[in-house]
């Protein structure tokens, strides 16, 4: 961490003048940590949730109506179908079925992305799908509340074009492999492709490395974010994640979108900080600067610092976690599993492990100050309770599903085991 930090903060420092001036170190610390934790979790404003409404208030009283109106539509084409054994549907009609399927669905993998989760319209426009997923509208809000409101270029696209644009400049290299810049200089041509490939390039890494910036500050900041940013911070990292049975047993820590792994090295893969691109420097000094960042960039040997999606979170969560967001870790986790007048069909395998990440971070804090493990303690007694209180709501247990006895089962699990590992003889 220090190495990383050492190596990058003299660029990084220059882009939060620049950009965040207002950031000033004679402000109260708990507005500080805000303001870092705003910096921190901002996401590219492009994806897929972008093409859809925004989550406001009115919008949400709206759906249930919406919902319905889905629904009648679905049963008025099935029994005109079940009306009429002959009834030939036309595409059309399999196309509108198939939109009302996918706006309550809960599956969007990467490969319904292109498959199915997106809709064509009458004028032949795409638009996303999803619209009334309850399981996917926390993803939707974070997504909307957290993405930037300047535009950021795409990683991959961007990263394809500097491709593009290094293996054009070693083109233009003598016999010996070296490159003659008053050559490259004089061809307009180059130039005006590379410039604004270049452009994108500087700007995604000041996104990127701003973030991690961000976040290395934020670390000794937060015990100061009050309840709400404590709560934004915890749901935003472990609201939603992409359940992979073969990292059943790995830190599964994710972001909230899975179109792009947010938290995963941020995306950078060791893209460099660009060095100052200000007016002071000359035109020309600039574009040899910026070429000369990217030829490094593409030709290093590629690695990624920190593997499967967890680096960042390692780095903000990996040290001894302070009471608010340890309190903030625990109301996540009730909130998301059994409630006192739910019944067991009331969560799934998805909401239910989502809701588990927390506990790793629970139990080091009982062991690390168990003076206050009863902030712990009293949160796996009451998930508990629920537990059996969801049992006693259910009205037939024999009938219970499979599934569902198994989400069950896990659940307890997971919470007998924490009891255990804090030593909460008492529960």
């Amino acid at each position: 961490l220090q190495e990383t930090y050492q190596d990058k903060q003299c660029h990084i420092k220059s882009s939060i003048s620049r950009e965040f001036s207002w950031l000033s170190t004679d402000k109260h610390p708990e507005r500080v940590a805000q303001e870092l934790l705003g910096i921190f979790l901002e996401v590219p404003g492009d994806g897929y949730f972008s093409l859809m409404h925004p989550l406001t208030r009115t919008y949400c009283q709206e759906l249930p109506e919406k919902m319905t109106a889905a629904l009648d539509r679905w049963n008025y084409l099935a029994n005109s179908l079940r009306s009429n054994d002959e009834v030939l549907w036309d595409d059309n009609t399999y196309a509108e079925c198939e939109m009302i399927i996918q706006q309550f669905s809960s599956e969007s993998g990467l490969f319904r992305r292109f498959s199915g989760g997106w809709a064509r319209t009458a004028d032949n426009d795409y638009v996303a799908t999803d619209e009334f997923c309850a399981q996917l509208m926390v993803k939707r809000f974070l997504y909307q509340q957290l993405s930037s409101q300047t535009e950021i270029p795409a990683f991959h696209d961007m990263s394809k074009h500097v491709e593009r644009v290094v293996k054009d400049l070693e083109g233009k290299a003598n016999s010996h492999g070296v490159i003659i810049w008053q050559s490259v200089l004089s061809d307009e041509a180059f130039l005006a492709s590379a410039r604004p490939v270049l452009e994108d390039m500087r700007k995604y890494a000041q996104h990127i490395h701003t973030r991690e910036h961000a976040l290395v500050a934020l670390v000794p900041l937060l015990p100061c974010l009050n309840k709400k940013d404590a709560a934004v911070l915890v749901w935003s990292l472990f609201a939603y994640f992409n359940n992979n049975p073969s990292r059943i047993l790995r830190f599964r820590g994710r972001s909230f979108t899975n179109e792009t792994s947010h938290f995963k090295n941020f995306q950078s893969e060791n893209m460099p900080c660009c060095s100052d691109s200000s007016d002071a420097l000359e035109p020309e000094k600039r574009i040899i600067n910026s070429l000369t960042e990217a030829l490094a960039w593409k030709n290093q040997q590629y690695s990624v610092l920190w593997d499967d999606g967890s680096g960042a979170l390692i780095r903000l969560l990996g040290m001894s976690l302070p009471a608010n967001i340890i309190q903030a870790m625990c109301d996540f986790m009730l909130d998301n599993l059994y409630q006192a007048d739910c019944t067991v069909d009331a969560i799934d395998s998805h909401k239910a492990s989502n809701a588990l990440l927390v506990i790793p971070f629970m139990k080091r804090f009982a062991k690390e100050r168990p003076n206050d493990a009863d902030m712990v303690w009293n949160c796996l007694g009451l998930a508990i309770q629920n537990v059996i209180q969801a049992v006693d709501n259910s009205q037939n247990v024999a009938e219970i599903s499979e599934e569902d006895e198994i989400v069950l089962s896990d659940v307890l699990y997971s919470l007998l085991d924490a009891c255990i590992d804090t030593k909460a003889y008492e529960l």
